[in-house]
């Protein structure tokens, strides 16, 4: 039901939008009912039950009656209330200009409440909203004791919002993440007064360090303990994060230090880290007070409501990829940052934040090769395009962590003059030019002379593009080539690192503004080797026939890998590009859209994989101009698929195998179709090997060679599996059952609490299943022990776990 003045929004239906017709009783004599279609007027107006269409006076015994909303008409009313329970979704522009306006439901959609009365306006409630704007030159409060929750955008175009404290930037999804628009520019000439509440939500993914600040806004009384900590407290539910760094003696089941409020953990591992002149661990968060233009890196595990001692560790893809437990929301509260902020050697001067930062202490670092890590130090997404035209001395691109990367993050960079990002996801490959409410990042001095960061209320973006789960990149205007180096944990391909190449006229070959230099991870690094250089992103001259990018590997961890290579945004002009692997001595074309190219490696020997690839380019009067293959397999048979385009001249095509992914034989021969497009089909009648590998050559009658991508068919896809029992251990002897592991060395160390190892042993699996004993010399004392299982022969962890012992 929807009752007239006050127009009381209680009982509608959830997840269906609204929008409103109006009917009314006249009183002109004539008895008739007049009704309007929201389809017809460009606004409905009701205020006083007196008048319910823009220029129609006298009417009266308005009645207003729901239905589905099926356009974006606008939409006016006097007093607006939702009830408790009622999600009221609107897709509009509804204005309100009266007062109250109580929210203790829910208001969703893509539209917006506009606040505008002709005196002060009042908010009441503990509802949630999406978009609001405040336009009312008198003024609008929150009501104390409420909490208005908005998760879309707060504009704020005249007048001043007074919070009361009572205001909340809520987060729920990466989406529905409320955020302040820009202040005092744009039209928006309104301001705030009074502390707000802002949330950060971070989805249950990888259990990984992250980059991240107080979200915008200012309180001194604010520390990591009372903020992140949520004051020790763990039955907030879906808040807040552990601190560790005091070691458990004992499992003592969640213990805050009185102290230092560091939390105590089994493995005493510090969590949490800040940079001047050189990482620092954070001691005491009790008296670490969390600086808004400050970046801090911390380990997110989920939030504080599970056992942190007790708790098993969560694998995601293999036992070296780890996930959180849950998710969790960071909450700050404290004035928000507005205006221009200025970052300098000698300090940061905001108007809001007067001179608490105005000192040395807080300024760019001239340490770290001239690097600094700052952070957005507004509640909203900022262009970093902006901040570079604006700023004076500084690099043209900037780092930041990705936490969804390999097991433990990578670096990924973007440059604001390429506009190209080096995230190896192409699903986020187009925001890297938005940096993050509360997001940390790293930036270089450009020059000797003194650097300045500048920051304004303009850079503000309110799209929703730009509020990004994993901080990609940005579009690619210019040709590019980028490369992503994936790695095999346990079933699944993980990213781990990633190169782009750019071609632009405006650029140079050799070091330029446009280049990122390479920043390493601790594995798994790839960069393009040019001239002496390390680069993530490498600007270049259009490529000719003579050009060569070298691809360079580094710390890699594993032996299964795979490039990646999307070449969808690289204008040929009659160049077209091939990756040399110059192990296996094939030249691969890469083809106009993405080319996925496995290869082994072995990590302890470098010739397998150090200058071993590169791309080259060859005028594109090849006979082929892409050449892409798939496989399958049914039982021992599999079948080999190949799609190619623009053939020309071509003899004939073989299909080649290999068990090992390098040394291929010919099983098949083919002769070619030599058509504009033209596809292809053999079987293998003999695919008993637990993995097989297929590739196409391609040879053209001048005796010219070309391969297509090698695919890869897992025969026998049951997992591999690593178990210990008995667990919890009562004797002396820990029975290790391997399933379907292939075969090899591995050593089995086991550690106590204080990280020293209590024994270690070495067994040699013939493959397949089969149970290992390791037996202890004496007895064991009770407690909880780490066991971890290493590859001998490439040095890699292969599985992890906690050991009970009674």
């Amino acid at each position: 039901g929807i009752t007239a003045n006050p127009y009381t929004f209680n009982g509608l239906t959830n997840n269906i939008s609204y929008t409103f017709t109006v009917a009314a009783r006249n009183n002109l004599g004539t008895g008739s009912s007049r009704t309007t279609n929201s389809s017809t007027p460009s606004a409905i107006t009701i205020w006083n039950g007196t008048t319910w269409s823009a220029g129609v006076p006298d009417q009266n015994q308005a009645a207003v009656i729901a239905a589905p909303l099926t356009n974006n008409t606008p939409l006016e009313c006097t007093k607006f209330t939702v009830n408790p329970g009622v999600t009221f979704i609107n897709n509009s522009t509804l204005t309100i200009d009266s007062t109250p306006i109580t929210i203790n439901g829910t208001v969703k959609g893509t539209g917006t409440i506009v606040l505008s009365g002709s005196s002060a306006q009042t908010i009441a409630g503990k509802g949630v909203v999406g978009n609001i704007t405040v336009s009312n030159p008198f003024g609008v409060l929150v009501s104390g004791g409420d909490s208005l929750a908005i998760t879309g955008i707060l504009n704020l175009q005249s007048g001043t919002l007074t919070t009361g404290g009572n205001v909340i930037l809520k987060s729920t999804s990466i989406t529905n993440s409320g955020i302040l628009g820009p202040v005092g520019t744009g039209g928006n000439n309104g301001s705030i007064s009074g502390s707000i509440t802002v949330e950060r939500f971070i989805p249950k993914g990888f259990r990984a360090y992250r980059d991240i600040s107080a979200n915008g806004v200012f309180n001194t009384s604010n520390s990591l303990f009372n903020t992140w900590q949520e004051s020790g407290s763990y039955s907030n539910n879906g808040y807040g994060m552990f601190i560790t760094g005091i070691l458990d003696t004992i499992v003592k089941h969640n213990l805050v230090d009185a102290s230092t409020g560091i939390d105590h953990s089994l493995s005493g591992y510090a969590s949490a880290y800040f940079y001047k002149a050189g990482w620092n661990t954070v001691t005491n968060t009790k008296t670490t007070k969390l600086n808004p233009f400050q970046s801090y890196r911390v380990l997110i595990r989920g939030d504080r409501s599970f056992d942190l001692d007790t708790t098993p560790v969560i694998a995601i893809a293999g036992p070296l990829v780890l996930a959180m437990q849950n998710a969790t929301t960071l909450r700050t509260t404290g004035v928000p940052i507005t205006g221009d902020v200025t970052f300098t050697t000698n300090g940061i001067t905001n108007a809001v934040t007067g001179s608490t930062y105005n000192s040395t202490d807080f300024g760019l670092d001239t340490a770290m090769k001239g690097y600094s890590y700052l952070a957005n130090p507004y509640p909203c997404p900022i262009l970093f395009d902006d901040v570079y035209a604006s700023s004076s001395n500084i690099k043209a691109s900037y780092y930041y962590l990705d936490p969804t990367i390999g097991s433990t993050g990578a670096w990924v960079s973007y440059n604001a003059l390429s506009h190209t990002s080096s995230n190896p996801k192409s699903d986020v490959a187009l925001y890297g030019k938005y940096i993050q409410a509360g997001q940390g990042f790293l930036i270089g001095n450009d020059s000797s002379n003194s650097p300045i960061v500048v920051l304004k209320e303009s850079f503000k973006t309110t799209s929703t593009n730009s509020r990004t789960a994993v901080f990609g990149a940005s579009t690619t205007p210019n040709s590019s080539i980028r490369t992503s180096l994936l790695k095999l944990s346990g079933n699944s391909y993980l990213p781990m690192d990633a190169a782009v190449a750019v071609f632009g006229s405006q650029f140079s070959n050799g070091l330029g503004k446009e280049d990122n230099t390479k920043m390493s991870n601790s594995s798994d690094n790839l960069a393009i080797a040019e001239g002496g250089h390390s680069f993530c992103i490498d600007g270049r001259k259009p490529a000719l026939t003579s050009d060569i990018l070298g691809l360079s590997l580094g710390q890699l961890s594993g032996n299964d890998y795979k490039f990646v290579i999307d070449a969808s945004a690289y204008i040929r002009n009659g160049v077209a590009p091939y990756l040399v692997d110059a192990f296996t001595q094939k030249a691969t074309p890469l083809s106009d859209g993405i080319d996925t190219i496995a290869f082994t490696a072995k990590a302890s020997v470098a010739a397998t994989y150090q200058n071993r690839f590169s791309i080259i380019f060859k005028p594109t009067t090849l006979a082929v101009n892409s050449i892409v293959a798939t496989a399958t397999a049914n039982g021992n048979v599999a079948t080999i698929k190949w799609n190619t385009v623009g053939e020309k001249g071509v003899a004939k095509c073989e299909v080649e195998k290999s068990t090992d992914g390098s040394s291929f034989n010919k099983i098949e021969l083919q002769s070619a179709k030599n058509t504009a497009t033209a596809s292809y089909t053999a079987t293998d009648n003999d695919a008993t090997a637990a993995t097989n590998y297929y590739r196409i050559k391609v040879i053209s009658t001048d005796g010219t060679i070309a391969y297509s991508n090698i695919a890869k068919v897992i025969d026998n896809l049951q997992p591999t599996t690593y178990n210990l029992f008995p667990n919890p251990l009562t004797g002396k002897t820990l029975n290790v059952q391997l399933g379907n592991v292939v075969a090899g060395k591995f050593v089995v160390s086991i550690y106590n609490s204080l990280g020293q190892k209590v024994t270690e042993q070495a067994i040699n699996h013939t493959g397949g299943n089969g149970t290992h004993s390791v037996n202890f010399e004496s007895s064991v004392a009770k407690g909880v022990y780490n066991v971890v299982i290493r590859n001998v022969d490439s040095k890699v962890q292969v599985f992890q776990s906690t050991l009970s012992v009674q």
